[in-house]
C-alpha cells in the first residue's frame, strides 16, 4: 500500500490475513474495496488500528501487542530524519540487476513517506472530506488524532491533529468516537 502497488498488496492480503488473524477484517475490507481511493483508505484504516505496524523490519524482539499502544512510544513509524538514511543491508547477490533497481526505487519511495501519524491522518482527513458518509471515517479521525499523541511526530503533526479533530467534532458531533476525542495534540 505504501508503495502504491495495489496488485502486490491485493495478492498478499489473503496470506497476511492467515498470518495476522487480528487484521483479517481490515484486510478483507482492503480486498473488497471498489477502487484505488477506497483501497488506500482501507489500508490506512488498518494501519491506524495497528500502532505497531511499520514499513520496515526491526531487529530483535518485536512488540508484544501490535494492536495496542506501546508505553515506550513505539507506535506507528518515524520518517527518516534529515538526509540520514535508514540502515539497509547489502543487496542480495541472487537478485538480478532489474530487481536491484526495483528495490532501490521501492526504498526511495519508502524513505519519502512522512511519519506514520502524518501520513495516516492525511488519508483519514481526505476520506472525511470526500466520502463523509463512510461509517469508518469517525473512528479513523479519532485514531488519527490519537496517533499524533502516541506516535512518531514532527513539526507538521499538530496541524494534522487539529484538522482531524475539527472535522470529527464538526461533521460527527454525536458520534461515540467524537466523545472519545476531547483533545487534539
Amino acid at each position: 500500500m505504501l508503495l502504491d502497488d495495489d496488485t502486490a498488496a491485493t495478492r498478499v492480503a489473503p496470506s497476511l490475513a492467515d498470518l495476522l488473524p487480528d487484521l483479517r477484517d481490515e484486510l478483507n475490507g482492503y480486498r473488497a474495496a471498489v477502487d484505488r481511493a477506497d483501497r488506500r483508505f482501507a489500508a490506512a484504516f488498518a494501519l491506524l488500528r495497528t500502532p505497531g505496524a511499520k514499513p520496515y523490519l526491526v531487529a530483535g524482539v518485536g512488540r508484544e501487542r501490535p494492536r495496542g499502544i506501546d508505553d515506550f512510544r513505539d507506535n506507528w513509524w518515524c520518517a527518516p530524519v534529515g538526509t540520514k538514511k535508514p540502515v539497509e543491508g547489502p543487496a542480495a547477490s541472487f537478485l538480478t540487476a532489474a530487481e536491484r533497481e526495483s528495490l532501490a526505487r521501492e526504498r526511495a519511495k519508502l524513505r519519502a513517506i512522512p511519519t506514520g501519524p502524518n501520513y495516516l491522518a492525511t488519508i483519514a482527513i481526505d476520506r472525511a472530506l470526500k466520502t463523509p458518509r463512510d461509517d469508518r471515517v469517525p473512528e479513523a479521525l479519532h485514531l488519527a488524532v490519537r496517533s499524533t499523541r502516541f506516535g512518531c511526530v514532527d513539526a507538521a503533526t499538530s496541524r494534522r491533529s487539529r484538522q482531524a479533530f475539527t472535522i470529527l467534532h464538526e461533521q460527527y458531533p454525536k458520534n461515540p468516537w467524537t466523545a472519545r476525542t476531547p483533545y487534539w495534540f
